[in-house]
């Protein structure tokens, strides 16, 4: 609760993207998005359904950062 009363003292703009919540695996609403941040740090992560709602909402094209490929080879699994 701390830290949402925390970001709760910052004021968060409409994203010009669409910003996915991993403990919802839907974009972030225009309200509540402190409580969703403070939610991340308990939650777990929902990555199957993130990358499922993003296959099913766009022609994504997925960028993996780093020196491995794990993520990569997660996506190609998940329909």
């Amino acid at each position: 609760k701390e830290f949402e009363n925390f970001l709760k003292s910052f004021t968060f703009g409409s994203p010009t993207i669409p910003v996915i919540s991993n403990v919802e695996a839907t974009p972030y609403p225009r309200d509540g998005v402190a409580e969703l941040l403070a939610q991340q740090i308990t939650s777990p992560v929902r990555w199957v359904e993130t990358i499922q709602y993003l296959k099913k909402q766009f022609d994504p094209a997925f960028e993996e950062m780093g020196p491995g490929k794990v993520l990569r080879g997660l996506i190609r699994q998940i329909s």
